[in-house]
C-alpha cells in the first residue's frame, strides 16, 4: 500500500479488497471457525498488551485454546482473557445476526463478558466515580452523565447505520466510549470489540492493533477526541491503515495475493 495514497483513494482500496474476496466465496465452515478462533486469540492478546496486560500471545492461545492457566500469571489475567473470548463470541454473533443490539446494551454486555469472573461487582455496571483515561489530557465526563451519554450515543449509532460505512460506524463506537470512558476498567477493550462489531457487521475484516502500535493509536485517538465528526480524523486514517493490512492479511490466506516475504503476523491455528 503506497504510503502517498489518499484517503479516498484508500477507501476506494478497501470496497475493492472487499469485491475480491467476496468473489473467492464463503469459506469452509473448518475452515471459518479456525479463522474465529485465530482473531478470538489475536484480539485478545493485542488488547490485552495495548492495555499493558502481561500475557504474551502463547500464554493467551494456552487460556483460549485449551482452557490451560499458565503458571506465574495471577488468576484475574486468565480470567480476563477467557472473559475477552467470550466477548468476541457475542460481538460475532451479534454482527452476523444483521439485527446487532443498541450500541449502549452491546457495550454493557461486553463489559460483562470480560469481567464477570474477575470484576463481579463492576461488570456491565456504568462507573459511579471518577475514571483514568489512557488518553494523557483526557478528563473523562463525571459520572451522571454516562448514562444519557450512552443513550444518546446508541441513538446517533442507530440512525447512521443506513448511511454511514462500517468504517465511519466502527470510528464511531470506538471514539464514543473513549470519550466517555464508561466503565471502571476496560472501557478502551470494550470500544475496539465494539469497532469490530460494526466492521464485521459491514462486511470487513476484524482489526487487531498490535501493541508495538500502541504509542501511534493512542495519538491518533488522543488528536481525534476533540473533532465533532469521526470520519477523516487521524483515528479514522489510522483504523483505515489497520483495516487495509487486516484484509492483505485475509488475501494473502486466500492466495488473492501473494506475499514473497513474512508478514510479521502469526500464524493462523
Amino acid at each position: 500500500m503506497p504510503d502517498n495514497m489518499s484517503l479516498r483513494e484508500k477507501l476506494d482500496l478497501t470496497a475493492a479488497n472487499k469485491r475480491l474476496i467476496d468473489a473467492d466465496g464463503p469459506l469452509h465452515p473448518v475452515t471459518a471457525k479456525q479463522r474465529d478462533l485465530w482473531y478470538k486469540i489475536e484480539l485478545a492478546y493485542t488488547s490485552g498488551s495495548l492495555d499493558g496486560g502481561p500475557l504474551s500471545l502463547l500464554d493467551t492461545e494456552m487460556a483460549l485454546r485449551y482452557g490451560l492457566s499458565v503458571e506465574g500469571r495471577r488468576v484475574h489475567e486468565l480470567f480476563e482473557t477467557a472473559g475477552h473470548g467470550e466477548a468476541f463470541e457475542y460481538v460475532l454473533k451479534s454482527a452476523r445476526s444483521g439485527d446487532p443490539p443498541p450500541l449502549a446494551e452491546a457495550a454493557r454486555h461486553i463489559h460483562f463478558l470480560i469481567f464477570h469472573r474477575s470484576k463481579r461487582a463492576e461488570a456491565g455496571n456504568f462507573r459511579r466515580g471518577a475514571a483514568a483515561s489512557p488518553i494523557p489530557g483526557h478528563v473523562p465526563p463525571e459520572p451522571s452523565r454516562i448514562a444519557p451519554l450512552m443513550s444518546e450515543m446508541s441513538e446517533r449509532f442507530a440512525a447512521a447505520r443506513t448511511a454511514a460505512g462500517p468504517l465511519e460506524l466502527a470510528a464511531f463506537a470506538h471514539q464514543g466510549i473513549m470519550r466517555a470512558q464508561p466503565f471502571a476498567a476496560g472501557s478502551p477493550r470494550v470500544a475496539r470489540l465494539l469497532m469490530n462489531m460494526a466492521l464485521i457487521g459491514g462486511g470487513l475484516d476484524p482489526v487487531s492493533i498490535r501493541p508495538e502500535l500502541r504509542e501511534e493509536y493512542l495519538e491518533a485517538v488522543r488528536s481525534s477526541l476533540d473533532q465533532e465528526e469521526d470520519y477523516g480524523t487521524p483515528f479514522f486514517a489510522f483504523l483505515l491503515d489497520e483495516e487495509l493490512k487486516s484484509q492483505e492479511f485475509r488475501m494473502r490466506m486466500l492466495h488473492i495475493i501473494e506475499d514473497p516475504e513474512p508478514s510479521g503476523r502469526a500464524e493462523t491455528p
